[in-house]
């Protein structure tokens, strides 16, 4: 007989793998585009992201609630001296280390540039927050 969780209900235990359960309902992504994550400029090679709530989707039966506080500036590469590159910052949930961090994403420098891939697994998943078009010079 297998083990069907009903969740939330008062006097039961869960653990984490319930709650993972239950959040996996909903679909990777953040609650507000214009006020959680929001990616702006801020100024020279640096871009910030502000405060959010969010979820990623790694796995059918698992689904994780993202929430940050404050807002965190992160810092771009120079931009290649003779062509274009796009970067990307996403949020990246990890499996291994259990923790979800903010990254760029660097892409390559050409004539016809393409974002650099993000990570769909069910050990790293990314969630692309925006694509940063990086002129040459």
């Amino acid at each position: 007989m297998s083990n069907i969780v009903t969740y939330p209900l008062n006097g039961i235990d869960y653990d984490a793998a319930d709650a993972a359960g239950y959040t996996a309902t909903r679909t990777s992504g953040v609650y507000s585009s214009e006020e959680d994550f929001a990616v702006t400029a801020a100024g020279g090679l640096s871009v910030t992201v502000s405060a959010g709530v969010g979820w990623v989707h790694p796995a059918r039966f698992e689904g994780y609630s993202v929430i940050m506080r404050e807002a965190e500036t992160l810092a771009l590469a120079l931009a290649d001296g003779q062509r274009t590159r796009i970067d990307r910052i996403v949020l990246r949930y990890d499996a291994t280390s259990r923790t979800t961090t903010l990254q760029v994403l660097q892409g390559a420098a050409g004539s016809s540039p393409t974002a650099p891939d993000i990570s769909r697994t069910e050990m790293v998943y990314d969630l692309c927050l925006v694509e940063v078009a990086r002129p040459a010079g």
